[in-house]
């Protein structure tokens, strides 16, 4: 209901908090993907030792 709700907000500019601000489109195109399930995890200890494995601080650098 939260994600319905910004979709018809009527923002020019989001300022996600952990990315750079992004527009009203790329808002929608997010919500989008999160509605339809299709960005979702699968397998997160799968995914948590790529990232492991990859050398990036995965606790400070959040551009993962």
């Amino acid at each position: 209901k939260t994600l319905e709700r910004l979709q018809k907000l009527d923002a020019e500019i989001i300022h996600a908090g952990h990315e750079p601000s992004f527009g009203r489109n790329q808002m929608k195109k997010i919500i989008n993907k999160y509605l339809t399930g299709n960005n979702s995890m699968s397998d997160p200890v799968t995914w948590f030792n790529k990232i492991s494995k990859s050398g990036v601080d995965h606790y400070s650098n959040q551009s993962w």
